[in-house]
């Protein structure tokens, strides 16, 4: 499983970056999400931090405060997806 990566503001701090991820079936994020955008509208599905597997809702442009360490391709149809760190 991916870890939280290394932050100056600490876990409560705002994330230092943002990269687009292409979801997996087969692979972890690189580091744990603190937030986690899609640019259109749609389903992500997302294996959180507590290995707890579930589909969420996004609108267009929505960011949610999430901590994932995987976004599947299996059941996504949103697009345009970041996570921040």
């Amino acid at each position: 499983m991916a870890n939280f990566a290394p932050s100056p503001g600490g876990l409560t701090g705002v994330p230092f970056d943002t990269q687009p991820i292409t979801p997996s079936d087969s692979a972890d994020l690189t580091y744990l999400s603190r937030q986690i955008r899609a640019t259109t509208a749609g389903n992500i599905q997302v294996t959180t931090y507590g290995q707890i597997t579930r589909v969420l809702a996004f609108a267009a442009g929505e960011t949610r405060t999430i901590c994932a360490h995987r976004i599947w391709s299996t059941n996504t149809t949103a697009t345009g997806i970041e996570a921040s760190y």
